[in-house]
């Protein structure tokens, strides 16, 4: 049970040994706004509601907005999955018997809104709106015949377009 980067994830605490437990008032509300979350409540919306209740990490008050609840709802670690490098670890496998741990969402229900923030139109992240590149999708590989793709270089005090084929 001892944590490789000494730091606490949200809703929990480090105990002396080095082990995750909850954080009183911060796990029962995060362990709402995971339920709020699988009820299909927007993810601004459970943040604001959070945030109201009074949730913070190490002591203070954080902006619990969509980029912040995403990864948080997205990490496999609240149902109990600790996972670091390419190794993945049960913590209730790893936790001895008097301070089993303890997660903030069961791993069917992490799987169910792992399902429904994907197919929902909150995913995770915004997706990066492609950027004005002229002559995208216009220009063709005189080899290959494959469409050309243009990239914006930007130096101290010029632009330029550069134009690549990928398979040359």
């Amino acid at each position: 049970g001892i944590v490789p980067n000494r730091k606490a994830r949200r809703g929990y605490k480090l105990n002396k040994e080095h082990q995750f437990v909850p954080d009183g008032r911060n796990f029962e509300i995060l362990q709402k706004g995971f339920q709020m979350a699988l009820e299909g409540i927007a993810l601004d919306s459970v943040g604001t509601w959070m945030m109201e209740q009074g949730f913070r990490y190490e002591g203070k008050k954080i902006n619990l907005d969509r980029r912040v609840l995403s990864p948080i709802f997205a990490d496999p670690f609240y149902a109990g999955l600790y996972v670091y490098g390419k190794v993945k670890v049960w913590l209730k496998d790893v936790y001895p018997q008097s301070h089993p741990y303890k997660p903030v969402i069961e791993p069917t229900d992490f799987i169910r809104l792992r399902n429904l923030l994907a197919n929902n139109q909150t995913n995770f992240t915004k997706k990066k709106d492609k950027k004005n590149i002229p002559y995208r999708g216009l220009i063709t590989c005189a080899s290959c015949n494959a469409t050309m793709t243009p990239e914006v270089n930007t130096g101290n005090t010029t632009r330029s377009l550069r134009v690549s084929c990928k398979n040359n």
